[in-house]
């Protein structure tokens, strides 16, 4: 965009902060449109695109499209780990995400931490899994992939 070469780009939030809020604040580029499941705190009056949907279908649809952003980078576990262990794990890592000298170094690495807990994770599936059949195929038909498995 600075060479005129394109006119737009998307690109999370934190990206675009964290690389170019320089631009952001000076008002040299602007945001247009916010995607995701909740608005972002730095862009209040940029349009939400959930807040256009004209149908409570095409709410869906937005909200299971934006589902896997909310899902960020999650930790996984096999099934048959014991209980105890998979209890430490978690325990591990909402202490972790909650620790000073851990937030203190990711805020001099300019790192966002906004840590989603197991059991937040686990509803979140739980809504995943509970939404309509045909809004599943809606979505797999306008991403191109309604032949996948």
């Amino acid at each position: 965009m600075d060479r005129g070469e394109i006119q737009g780009a998307c690109q999370s939030a934190e990206t675009l902060l964290n690389s170019r809020g320089d631009v952001l604040r000076s008002g040299e580029w602007r945001a247009i449109l916010q995607g995701g499941l909740a608005r972002h705190a730095d862009f209040p009056d940029v349009p939400f695109i959930i807040d256009h949907a004209k149908t409570p279908a095409q709410k869906q649809i937005l909200e299971f499209l934006y589902a896997s952003q909310s899902f960020g980078r999650p930790y996984l576990t096999p099934p048959d780990l014991p209980p105890e262990r998979f209890t430490a794990l978690r325990t591990a890592f909402e202490t972790t995400m909650r620790d000073p000298d851990f937030l203190a170094d990711a805020a001099k690495q300019k790192l966002k931490v906004s840590p989603i807990s197991g059991a937040a994770m686990d509803r979140m599936i739980a809504d995943l899994k509970a939404i309509p059949k045909d809004i599943v195929a809606t979505v797999a038909r306008l991403t191109g992939n309604a032949g996948a498995n």
